[in-house]
């Protein structure tokens, strides 16, 4: 029977606190595999994982606040680092942590 993996971590803003609602997309060969999103923690996990294979870690996050009928808002983030290339080798990978920058 096939064992499964999981990689984990969190995203934390610049001051080491909570990014809640970033959507974190591994991908595998270019293709995408999974996304999950962050809970209020920071913190999310991707199971069912694959031994021997290796996966890009990219976290992503846009919010539009509409604040008017006339103006609306939309708050952009990017994350240092940008994207993480992680091997599965029979373990569970945690820690593979991003922080959170606002775009100014």
């Amino acid at each position: 029977q096939e064992q499964s993996y999981s990689i984990s971590g969190w995203v934390l803003d610049n001051i080491g606190d909570p990014f809640p609602g970033a959507v974190v997309y591994l991908t595998a060969a270019g293709q995408n595999r999974q996304s999950v999103t962050t809970d209020k923690k920071g913190y999310y996990i991707a199971s069912g994982l694959d031994s021997g294979r290796t996966y890009t870690v990219k976290p992503d996050y846009a919010v539009s606040e509409e604040f008017s009928t006339q103006i609306q808002t939309t708050l952009t983030y990017h994350f240092s680092p940008l994207s993480q290339r992680v091997t599965l080798d029979r373990a569970d990978r945690k820690d593979i942590n991003f922080t959170a920058l606002r775009d100014s």
